[in-house]
C-alpha cells in the first residue's frame, strides 16, 4: 500500500537523487560531452607541437625545458646550433605525426 510506495520513492530519491531521471540525465549529459570532445579532437587540424613551433618564444621555452630535464648546458655558440637542430627535429616530428594521423 501507501507505506510500500513511500519506501520505494524514498529509496529512489536516496539512490538516484531527487528524481529518478537525474541519473539518466547526467549519463546523457556525459555522453554528449564525450561526443563533443571527440568531435573537437577529430576536427583539430594542428598538433600541439605544431602550435608551439609557430611561436619562437614557445619553441625556445620547449627547448629550455628539454635542456633542463636532460641536465644539459652549452656555451652560447653551441647552444644556438643545438637549438636550430632541436627546432628542425621537432618540425620533422610534428610533420610525421600529422602524416600518420591523415592515413
Amino acid at each position: 500500500g501507501i507505506n510500500a510506495e513511500y519506501g520505494k520513492q524514498w529509496y529512489q530519491r536516496r539512490v538516484r537523487g531527487s528524481s529518478h531521471n537525474s541519473w539518466y540525465c547526467t549519463k546523457d549529459k556525459m555522453k554528449i560531452l564525450l561526443i563533443m570532445a571527440l568531435v573537437e579532437v577529430t576536427l583539430a587540424k594542428e598538433s600541439p607541437l605544431k602550435a608551439i613551433l609557430k611561436s619562437p618564444t614557445e619553441t625556445l621555452k620547449l627547448y629550455n625545458s628539454f635542456k633542463g630535464e636532460q641536465h644539459l648546458a652549452f656555451q652560447a655558440a653551441e647552444d644556438r646550433m643545438r637549438f636550430r637542430l632541436f627546432r628542425k627535429s621537432a618540425e620533422f616530428v610534428a610533420e610525421q605525426n600529422s602524416v600518420d594521423s591523415e592515413t
